[in-house]
């Protein structure tokens, strides 16, 4: 039996660009669900009594750990099944258990609801990474991963600006509350509004055999050297992201002493405005020197990252939050310049019916290493570099949640706040290394690359 039909009648451009903006706000929505903790972190920390460790234990692994164990088992359900339901159910799944963030009493709570929003993220991104690659051509994907990827640094400014002012405002439980409730709409809409396109419709054929094995897929991926590096790549690249931008209004509540509205208006700025650029120029450079040499879907994430570094340790290192911010931003649009050559590059790599999968492996390992480590290693080093800089005893004691008990002597007040300022901007110092580590791994897999994409990724 032939693996293709006839080539399917072409999509309108409505539906092409409807989807694509659905879509859009599906990743919207999850990166606002997935990030809001980032924002209210400060205000948790400080009413829960919570460690700069414990707080990355409450924002990475649980929704790490689920995301991977059901990344799989989901995207092969999209390989067979509906993806614009898959999509849905996702976008369902993770509002919901997003409002009940806001009812959580402790640590174990919040613990549990954050596993919620993994289980629903984990369907999202390899159902709507399909999508569009049936959607649009090769040549064209780098484009529409970048209008998909805008979806992360657009969610990380709502959550940012909007977060902040109704955890200002309202208090931090109302927050959550405020970015959960929307996903039921946007839900229903993914549902009943887009297309479900045909299988290999870009490359103009419909594939009517069933998908390859897992086992078929993760060995044929396996074998090509430069998906491994640009896999190593992705996901030291996110462990980076993901322990700075967690830890970012911590930095400026802390180091400036801004209350929450500011600093979540500065973070929303910076990871929105920045990433986004970042990401659309990334995924524009992508698509324009790709034409002469497919490499240039690495260099470009290369060239970002390299730059990246060194930014955003000048950053940290301002006297005012007003500097801060606006070196903050030139760093995290350099950095944000590898996502969207890296999700197109990742599908290029596979026929049609293995898109899905593809995005799911490449999820599973940039969520673990990134979302799952980043911000409990970073918490760990901060807490550890407060230690050191606290001079007046037993810091874990004396600064609970890193501030002293009610009625404490102003000398114990500054010391703590001090300690613990220095810890996070130390924590972010490091983590701002692993960008050039992942530079490494894209030049590396650009070496192999232009043998190892797909005949029709290739031409």
């Amino acid at each position: 039996m032939s693996d293709t039909a006839a080539a399917p009648p072409p999509l309108r451009t409505f539906d092409r660009y409807w989807m694509l903006i659905v879509i859009l706000l599906v990743a919207v929505s999850g990166s606002i669900d997935r990030t809001i903790l980032s924002t209210l972190g400060q205000a948790i920390k400080q009413e829960m009594r919570l460690t700069d460790a414990q707080l990355g234990w409450m924002i990475g692994p649980p929704f790490a750990i689920f995301y991977a164990a059901l990344g799989l088992p989901i995207a092969r359900i999209a390989e067979r099944k509906s993806r614009t339901w898959v999509i849905a159910a996702s976008v369902l799944v993770w509002s919901v258990m997003t409002t009940f963030c806001g009812f959580a009493q402790g640590f174990a709570q919040m613990f549990l609801f954050r596993i919620g929003v993994g289980v629903g993220e984990a369907g999202g991104q390899p159902a709507s990474a399909s999508l569009i690659s049936d959607y649009f051509p090769p040549i064209r994907r780098p484009f529409a991963f970048a209008i998909y990827g805008l979806g992360i640094p657009l969610g990380s400014m709502i959550g940012g600006i909007g977060g902040g002012w109704v955890a200002q405002h309202y208090g931090w439980r109302a927050a959550f509350f405020w970015v959960g409730v929307p996903g039921l709409i946007l839900a229903a809409l993914a549902a009943f509004t887009v297309k479900e396109a045909p299988r290999g419709h870009s490359e103009g054929v419909q594939v009517a055999a069933a998908p390859p094995s897992l086992a078929a897929a993760i060995k044929l991926l396996w074998a090509k050297r430069s998906f491994r590096n640009l896999l190593i790549g992705a996901a030291l690249a996110n462990l980076a992201t993901n322990g700075i931008l967690p830890f970012t209004v911590p930095f400026l509540v802390r180091t400036f002493h801004l209350p929450t509205a500011k600093a979540g208006l500065l973070f929303g700025i910076v990871s929105g405005v920045a990433g986004g650029l970042g990401a659309l120029a990334g995924g524009y450079a992508a698509t324009v020197m790709a034409k002469r040499d497919r490499r240039w879907y690495m260099f470009t994430p290369a060239i970002g990252l390299l730059l990246a570094a060194p930014v955003y340790w000048v950053a940290f290192s301002q006297g005012t939050y007003q500097a801060a911010a606006a070196v903050l931003f030139v760093a995290v649009m350099f950095h944000f310049a590898y996502t969207s050559p890296t999700y197109a590059t990742a599908q290029n790599f596979v026929e049609p019916r293995m898109r899905a999968s593809v995005q799911a492996i490449l999820g599973i390992s940039m969520t673990l290493v990134g979302s799952g480590l980043g911000p409990v290693l970073s918490g760990m080093v901060s807490d550890r570099f407060a230690t050191r800089a606290f001079t007046l005893g037993e810091y874990a004691r004396l600064c609970p949640g890193g501030r002293p008990s009610e009625g404490a002597l102003p000398m114990l007040v500054q010391a703590c706040g001090k300690a613990s300022a220095t810890g996070v901007q130390q924590a972010m110092m490091c983590s701002a290394v692993l960008c050039l580590w992942a530079m490494v791994h894209y030049l590396l897999a650009s070496r192999n690359l232009r043998e190892d994409l797909t005949p029709a990724a290739a031409a």
